[in-house]
């Protein structure tokens, strides 16, 4: 990668962190959901708080952001699944982490690629926990995304809402993605494995790893949102051939 888009892409990064240090993590008027309509979904704890959301590709493997399990130890980490609400965990629906797979050892890129996360004991499938498929047909603009989390809904509270939340996200149009990024001060040019989608304004920290769904499908992972900065959310591309191979690798 060109050493001048390496800062702009760093530099992007950066920008977007310190606006969720603003505006906490959430998804913004998502609606309240039980965990048996989006059983794949899994909060991702650091050091017992909510850190970020995840998708079942396997009854033991996790897929989600990657930069929500670099630099954390293994041992710092618990996988719950199962959970409508986050204040009511039991032992059965927690699980400790084995060991974290990250696809991308380009130190910039891998921020906005994705990690497997393998737990120590598999979750038993039942209605509220339950594995998903990985898309393999193209993502298409102006389709539509569910993203559900467990973030904070206030942009003043640093807390987590703990109810479980869902809402459709716009798939936009990947030409107009890059125009938006290139154009900005520094330029970037975004690896060809993200895609945009929402309005800049749906999801936070605690969000951030969370799946994309398109007809009952994995088909992208959360990254980012510049909330704030009238740019779209930016997503890891699930549909991505060398993406999907590494996660079924994992699983």
């Amino acid at each position: 990668m060109n050493p001048l888009n390496n800062f702009a892409l760093l530099f992007v990064l950066l920008s977007c962190f310190l606006t969720h240090t603003n505006t906490q993590n959430r998804i913004i008027n998502g609606g309240n959901i039980s965990i048996e309509r989006s059983p794949h979904s899994v909060a991702i704890l650091h050091q017992n708080v909510l850190g970020c959301a995840g998708s079942l590709v396997s009854m033991n493997s996790v897929v989600t952001a990657a930069y929500c399990v670099l630099h954390i130890d293994a041992t710092d980490i618990k996988i719950v699944a199962g959970v409508t609400d986050l204040r009511q965990i039991n032992r059965e629906q927690r699980r400790n982490v084995h060991s974290i797979h990250n696809n991308d050892d380009e130190p910039e890129t891998r921020y906005l690629s994705v990690a497997v996360v393998k737990v120590d004991i598999p979750f038993e499938e039942t209605d509220r926990v339950k594995s998903i498929l990985l898309c393999e047909a193209p993502l298409v603009a102006h389709s539509r995304m569910k993203i559900s989390g467990w973030g904070s809904i206030n942009a003043d509270s640093e807390v987590p809402c703990n109810r479980l939340k869902s809402k459709s996200v716009q798939v936009g149009n990947t030409q107009q993605c890059r125009t938006i990024f290139a154009n900005r001060q520094p330029s970037v040019n975004l690896p060809d494995t993200i895609i945009c989608a929402g309005r800049g304004a749906d999801l936070g920290a605690g969000d951030n790893g969370a799946g994309g769904v398109l007809n009952s499908r994995l088909c992208a992972v959360a990254q980012l949102s510049c909330t704030g900065r009238y740019e779209p959310d930016l997503y890891t591309n699930v549909t991505i051939e060398r993406v999907r191979n590494f996660i079924t690798s994992m699983m």
